[in-house]
């Protein structure tokens, strides 16, 4: 399974973020594949065309990553001109990773892949807390799995919101695509963000393996069909 890795050093929050590095000496970007390594997943990086961008790409040959150069607005399209370029097929699933996220749980990881195998016949999968799905919670832990043939729908409609987050075109459209709520519990704990703000403070959580719940089509876990 490919994940694909959205970056950019063009952050206009936190400019060149990206090759900025940890405690430990590593670049952000070089954090967040020495996670994906651990996994039986293909990283790519998907940044853009632009030259500011070319110092990123410079790290990732460094570290042998593949490499996509596609549209920077438009990152729906650089989603699935990946796809194309890769030849993924349309039915299969590629993880979507925000490289601003150094601190990906091993075990959403694991179980958001092993879901993808127990259920087929969805086309976006991801856990969700208090009614929205990780990746809006900006956390820094959590990951997606969308189907490419999901994407490509999405991108049909051209529509500006959607070609920005990539993914939100999926679950705001139940009656396009099935999705899967993966419901997990918070446990009293403290949680790392994502980098966005030069004033960003990381805090490095735990998250609770309590039982998944599965809940299927629908945007509000309260409403949904769960088991």
């Amino acid at each position: 399974m490919y994940a694909f890795i959205q970056a950019r050093m063009g952050s206009t929050r936190l400019p060149g973020k990206m090759a900025l590095k940890l405690p430990d000496g590593k670049t952000l970007l070089e954090a967040v594949i020495s996670r994906l390594e651990q996994h039986d997943i293909t990283p790519v990086l998907l940044t853009t065309t632009e030259e500011s961008d070319n110092e990123l790409v410079k790290i990732a040959e460094q570290i042998n990553l593949r490499i996509f150069r596609g549209d920077e607005s438009n990152v729906l399209n650089r989603f699935t001109a990946a796809a194309a370029y890769f030849e993924v097929p349309e039915n299969d699933f590629v993880l979507r990773i925000c490289a601003d996220n150094p601190y990906l749980c091993h075990w959403i990881i694991d179980q958001t892949i092993y879901k993808t195998k127990v259920i087929p016949e969805a086309d976006y999968i991801s856990y969700a807390h208090d009614n929205k799905p990780g990746i809006k919670h900006h956390t820094g832990i959590f990951i997606e799995a969308v189907k490419i043939s999901a994407l490509k729908s999405v991108a049909v409609s051209n529509n500006l919101w959607y070609n920005e987050h990539v993914t939100i075109g999926v679950y705001e459209n139940p009656t396009i695509s099935i999705f899967i709520w993966l419901k997990s519990q918070w446990n009293g704990i403290q949680i790392s963000y994502p980098f966005a703000l030069p004033s960003t403070m990381l805090k490095i959580g735990r998250f609770a393996k309590t039982p998944t719940t599965v809940c299927t089509n629908s945007i509000f876990l309260n409403n949904a069909n769960c088991y």
